[in-house]
């Protein structure tokens, strides 16, 4: 297996400890570009510290028995080279939003886990009845949800390119998941939307809770992974 703990540019700067073959395997399922990734942890007052901006398809994993990474976070669209930002962006992987279910009826004493657990459930009966898509990906995030719908080009399943004018099409489908999610008395994080956003690595802990990051991947007839 490769070691990805060098200082060469685009490469790791740290071990990808706590990272098993399956977060591998998930993170390649929102993937599915031959772009680049960055994986990044905040150091506070705006700022972050890049551990990995190089090729997705380079990206592996050095011992996963280590203890995970603490508030770890990847990009989730696909990029042209390894810095994140919006005219950077390559490939246009899903549609996404960020739910803080705690945040619907803030209650003190209640916990944030069971909030959130109602909070899929609630969500996923939505779907069931039409009101929304199933989503491809639901991730529990340490205090709340995403909800990812997986975008793929015409007659395959990679990501969708992003050339004219897949991103203003992405903006709009963007902004009506954000307006149903609202219409419906879903609390969406409104910064949670821009097209270069970060969210948790799959495996890595959340801080504030403690809790790992786990991905729920939706498979549809045949086995295969739902996308859009």
């Amino acid at each position: 297996m490769k070691n990805n703990s060098t200082n060469r540019r685009g490469t790791l700067q740290a071990p990808l400890s706590g990272i098993t073959e399956d977060h591998l395997a998930t993170i390649n399922i929102l993937g599915r570009h031959p772009g680049f990734i960055t994986i990044e942890q905040p150091k506070g007052g705006g700022k972050w510290s890049r551990m990995y901006r190089d090729r997705l398809a380079d990206l592996n994993i050095s011992d996963p028995l280590s203890a995970p990474l603490v508030d770890a976070y990847m990009t989730i669209n696909g990029l042209k080279s390894g810095w994140r930002k919006g005219t950077n962006v390559g490939y246009l992987n899903s549609i996404f939003a960020d739910l803080d279910f705690y945040k619907e009826t803030p209650n003190p004493h209640a916990d944030p886990a069971v909030q959130t657990e109602r909070g899929i459930s609630r969500f996923m009966e939505y779907a069931v009845e039409g009101i929304f898509p199933l989503p491809s990906i639901v991730v529990r995030s340490g205090r709340g949800a995403w909800f990812h719908y997986l975008l793929r080009e015409d007659g395959s399943d990679r990501s969708v390119p992003n050339i004219f004018p897949a991103l203003e099409l992405w903006g709009r489908l963007q902004e009506r998941f954000a307006h149903l999610l609202t219409e419906n008395g879903f609390v969406g994080d409104p910064q949670a939307r821009d097209v270069s956003h970060l969210i948790r690595l799959p495996g890595s802990v959340n801080s504030r809770s403690g809790k790992l990051v786990f991905y729920t991947v939706t498979h549809g007839d045949g086995g295969k992974v739902i996308m859009y």
